[in-house]
Order: C-alpha cells, then sequence, then structure tokens
C-alpha cells in the first residue's frame, strides 16, 4: 500500500546524516527549503528517502539555495554577504599603521637604512606583506578576521 502524506520539513522526521545536516537549520531555512524543493519537486514527488538523501548527500545544494557558498560555509555562518563585506572592508584599508596592526606585523621589519644614514619606511612593502597575510585565508578565516575587529 502506498501512502502520501503531506508535512512541512520542520516536522519531517529525518534520520542519520540527514538529521545531523537539518538539525543546523533555522525553521524559517526549513520553511525557504520546502518552498523551492516543492517547485523543483520530481513528477512523482518526494519520498522519505528521497528529502533525508538530499540533505544527508547534496547539502552543498541546500546552502547555496540559503546564500552559503557550501555547506562548509553554512557550517560557519559565513555567507556570501559575509564574504563579500569582509572584503570591502578589506579593500578599504589604506593606511599602513593599521595594516601593521591588523596583520600583527613587525614595524621595524619595513624600517631601512639609505645610504646617507636616513630610515626610510617602505610601504609598499607593508601593503604586500598585508595582501599576503589576507589572501593566505579562506573566506571563512577572512570573515571570521573581519568580524573581530566590527
Amino acid at each position: 500500500m502506498k501512502v502520501i502524506s503531506e508535512i512541512s520539513l520542520r516536522d519531517f522526521k529525518f534520520w542519520s546524516g540527514g538529521e545531523d545536516r537539518a538539525k543546523n537549520c533555522t525553521d524559517e531555512q526549513l520553511d525557504k527549503i520546502e518552498s523551492i524543493m516543492e517547485s523543483d519537486a520530481p513528477e512523482s514527488g518526494w519520498t522519505d528517502d528521497d528529502i533525508n538523501n538530499f540533505f544527508w548527500f547534496d547539502f552543498d545544494t541546500i546552502a547555496a539555495w540559503l546564500g552559503y557558498k557550501d555547506e562548509k560555509h553554512f557550517d560557519a555562518g559565513v555567507n556570501e554577504d559575509d564574504v563579500k563585506e569582509a572584503q570591502d572592508w578589506f579593500d578599504g584599508i589604506t593606511d599602513t599603521e593599521d595594516m601593521i596592526n591588523i596583520a600583527s606585523l613587525d614595524r621595524e621589519d619595513y624600517i631601512s637604512t639609505d645610504e646617507d644614514g636616513e630610515e626610510e619606511f617602505d610601504e609598499d612593502l607593508v601593503y604586500y606583506d598585508f595582501s599576503n597575510w589576507w589572501y593566505n585565508m579562506d573566506d571563512i578565516e577572512q570573515v571570521r578576521e573581519y568580524r573581530k575587529r566590527n
């Protein structure tokens, strides 16, 4: 006998890996996922196994529906807007002293003495090292760094 029932994703009884992922979603996120799943439903509908396996094995798709790059970003709470905001913050930093402080660079590494014995400060090298510091982090780490400072 085939039994068809209509329930909300909020009330769906996930299991195993599907349960692990679904429990990290808010009710609002589950509602959004449900809405998209309904509009993209296969002709035969979604079976219990289909739903659970979708959450278990294709959560990157679900994360993308919710505005995240993938499951890793979803788990970290870092959406695409957060990544852009962190990058915009980085791009707006132009003061070398701020760069040194933010990246915990050693100011003395950027001071040299010219042939006349005068000290020179190498702002280009500060910018280069600051940029390397930033771009050696993945975007989740960049957002965390941004959040620490804002």
